[in-house]
């Protein structure tokens, strides 16, 4: 073998001795160590220092937030010092808003199936997941639900969290610790996707090292005294130490391998390293050299607004609005200080006074006796000219209270409070706003579902390497069953249950209601759209009201409402149609037929015009006139006759086709109504006797008068 490729091969074992093994630093030397050290601490300060603005703005925020009262001695010593709850209302609000919408019951993590489940197993797997982590953050993680609570209200001041998930030997299960951006230190500059180094600041006291270097996790070392004064007043004070994740060569080989590495800071001191980096991450071409090593990431980021000007830590609320907080802090001061002046203002005394004392305080209804005479006093005493509070001093602080307010996303309508639109506002327009309002909110929560989204991620690959092969637990009194073989990293994607659009409980409980007019349609879930109305309602133990689906499955169908077939609706539906045409036709068939009523007695009426005509051509005329309109008389009745026949025909054939259609309906036909098909064939057009050749056809079925020419 190439010598080349064995160095590659030797660099690969020593790799995976360190992942491996619990603590480096004991196989590597002291010089080494003092170096890695002294790195590590010059790269923290740098990193701190690059962040200095952002650190003062977040200082004077947080002081905003949790209204510090702080003395003050302009323009005078006790002057006012007031500080408006700006940055105060709107972390309530947000946190208030966020964490209902996160954390709804037991139920926080959503595992989704991707790829194919021909035969179910993995949404089998999935549901078992869901509930196992669900239970694990709610149940075996107890600090897990109180440091969400409290870095929704550190969220909005800060610009963001960060949270480190690990598994804990210690306490033999997974941690997701809430670090704040304090303690997170990272260069301002750094790019977020190629982070080179993070830096967790802790802070130890000497019982923990002690504990620590006991035990074997750290090196043992002298530290002498802490850096940091307990805040309880005790002699123990705390030792600054540093968790860096970074990289280093440790093998020699020119790369730079994923470390951590956890340094004195006072000292110096290399504590402990650990590899950051497993067997998947290693990247290996054809020669065996190292391509690359990618690193585990512990961290998660929980990010407000990012900052707009590039640099890696997020702005918040505090950041943004601390300029405008303290314009509104010094215009309250100043009003209240202005009224302070004219309501215990002094003033000058003229020489010739006399007072018994050097100093006259009254209290209310006091007088107090002089030895000089009226006109003297009002004569010898200048009050100062002090002012009355501005009332465009008032204005402009409404202004800027209402454009903070904007600023923040605080409105009246969000708390509750619908003063400001009248008593005659309709709900669709406070819901208009209220819609309108979310909005910024709507957008910062997306960030924090994206975040938490990650960090599920993190505890599932820990599960994978971790739990147990067969781990028992139990959820609402039910036992359950999983193991680490359950989480496979390749075909299942974890999500918070929460709905990454944040929306008000009213718009909740509309869509739902919106479902239910819905209900009863084909296709329609019938048992979601009654969870999903059940939940809007907030009702109290809801549990007991909702199936589980296990309970679903197994019970009868109900009474009600009953899911019809698809296939009898269908017919049901091609029934209505085909039912629908015939009524058609029939009101088509029924206009014809008074069509050729009314054209039948239009013909009758043109035979008996014609008869009284030839009468009275017979009463006036000579024997040949009369021979000439009596064959012309003719004439006209058998052309009459005829068409008048065959428009009877038409009109019995049309009750024929019309007692026909009914009977295929099961409907009786007209009575006396010839059959389809009558004994002797189809009737002749007429009534009465048929006209014999050279005499006029009667006209059917109106009769000609007696006493007319035949």
């Amino acid at each position: 073998m190439p010598k080349d490729k064995k160095a590659h091969k030797d660099t690969l074992k020593t790799l995976y001795k360190f992942m491996e093994m619990e603590n480096i630093a004991k196989d590597l030397d002291d010089d080494m160590l003092n170096t890695l050290g002294d790195e590590c601490v010059k790269h923290y300060e740098i990193d701190l220092a690059s962040r200095a603005t952002w650190e003062t703005q977040t200082e004077n925020a947080m002081k905003l937030a949790k209204q510090v009262r702080e003395d003050k001695s302009t323009p005078w010593d006790g002057a006012s010092n007031v500080k408006y709850p700006l940055l105060t209302e709107a972390a309530i609000q947000f946190a208030s808003r966020a964490l209902p919408e996160l954390i709804k019951g037991s139920d926080i993590v959503k595992a989704e199936v991707t790829g194919d489940d021909p035969d179910g197993a993995k949404d089998a797997r999935a549901k078992n997941i869901s509930c196992h982590m669900s239970w694990q953050l709610d149940k075996q993680m107890p600090e897990w639900i109180p440091d969400t609570d409290r870095a929704l209200h550190i969220h909005p001041i800060m610009g963001g969290f960060c949270r480190k998930s690990y598994f804990n030997k210690a306490l033999g299960r997974n941690v997701s610790e809430l670090i704040l951006l304090q303690d997170y230190v990272v260069n301002n500059k750094a790019n977020k996707n190629r982070l080179r180094r993070e830096s967790h600041r802790q802070w130890y006291y000497a019982n923990d090292l002690l504990e620590h270097m006991r035990s074997g996790l750290w090196l043992e070392h002298e530290f002498g005294t802490g850096t940091n004064p307990d805040d309880q007043g005790e002699d123990d004070v705390g030792h600054e130490v540093i968790e860096q994740h970074c990289f280093k060569d440790l093998d020699g080989d020119g790369y730079k391998e994923p470390y951590i590495v956890t340094v004195h800071k006072q000292t110096g001191k290399v504590l402990r390293i650990v590899a950051r980096f497993d067997q998947n991450g290693l990247r290996i071409n054809s020669k065996g050299e190292i391509v690359k090593i990618l690193p585990v990431s512990y961290f998660t980021m929980y990010e407000f607004i990012p900052d707009p000007g590039g640099g890696f830590y997020p702005l918040g609320f505090g950041q943004l609005a601390e300029p405008l907080n303290e314009s509104i802090n010094s215009l309250i001061n100043q009003l209240i200080d202005a009224g302070t002046l004219a309501n215990r203002a002094g003033g000058f005394f003229a020489r010739g006074v006399r007072f018994k004392g050097t100093r006259l305080d009254f209290s209310p209804f006091e007088w107090k006796p002089l030895d000089v005479s009226a006109d003297d006093l009002r004569k010898s005493i200048f009050p100062l000219p002090v002012r009355e509070p501005s009332p465009v001093l008032f204005q402009l602080l409404g202004m800027l209270i209402q454009s903070a307010k904007d600023t923040l996303n605080i409105k009246d309508v969000l708390t509750g409070e619908t003063k400001a639109l009248g008593a005659n506002a309709s709900p669709n327009t406070v819901m208009a706003l209220i819609e309108q309002g979310m909005k910024v909110f709507s957008g910062i929560y997306k960030r924090f579902y994206r975040s938490l989204t990650e960090e599920l991620r993190k505890l599932y690959r820990l599960n994978s390497l971790f739990l147990e092969a067969e781990e028992s637990f139990r959820v609402a009194g039910k036992p359950y069953q999983i193991g680490q073989a359950d989480y496979q990293m390749d075909d299942l994607e974890v999500l918070p249950v929460a709905d990454p659009n944040m929306a008000s409980d009213m718009q909740r409980r509309l869509q739902a209601e919106a479902l239910l007019k819905v209900s009863g349609r084909p296709g329609i879930n019938e048992v979601e759209i009654t969870r999903r109305y059940i939940k809007s309602l907030h009702l109290p133990e809801e549990e007991k009201v909702l199936l589980t689906d296990g309970q679903v499955q197994g019970q009868e169908p109900p009474p009600y409402p009953a899911k019809p077939d698809p296939q009898m609706v269908m017919a049901q539906a091609r029934s209505q149609d085909a039912q629908a045409k015939v009524a058609e036709a029939g009101a088509r068939f029924k206009l014809d037929v008074d069509k050729h009523q009314f054209e039948l007695q239009e013909l009758q009426a043109k035979i008996e015009n014609l008869k009284a005509n030839t009468m009275r051509t017979l009463a006036d005329a000579s024997d040949i006139a009369g021979a000439d309109a009596m064959e012309r008389y003719k004439m006209e009745v058998d052309r009459l006759g005829a068409e008048t026949a065959m428009k009877v025909k038409v009109a019995m054939e049309m009750t024929q086709r019309e007692d026909a259609a009914k009977q295929q309906q099961g409907q009786p036909g007209k009575p006396g109504a010839p059959g389809p098909n009558p004994p002797g064939g189809p009737p002749k057009p007429g009534a009465g006797p048929q006209p014999q050749p050279g005499q006029p056809a009667p006209a059917a079925p109106m009769p000609v008068n007696p006493g007319q020419p035949q």
